[in-house]
């Protein structure tokens, strides 16, 4: 978008490409964990944009 900045966060979780329908569970908590933990981090950051 011409004239706005923007940017990517991004999380590698190793094995998450091809997993068995069976390990999706795990998959999904190790998810979950990774974005709560994003949150937290990002949370006063995002907070005190102004925008």
């Amino acid at each position: 978008m011409p004239g706005r900045n923007g940017g990517r966060i991004r999380k590698e979780l190793p094995g998450s490409r091809k997993i068995a329908e069976s390990e999706w569970p795990e998959m999904q908590d190790r998810m979950i964990d990774a974005l709560v933990r994003m949150e937290a981090a990002l949370r006063k950051p995002i907070q005190e944009l102004n925008v």
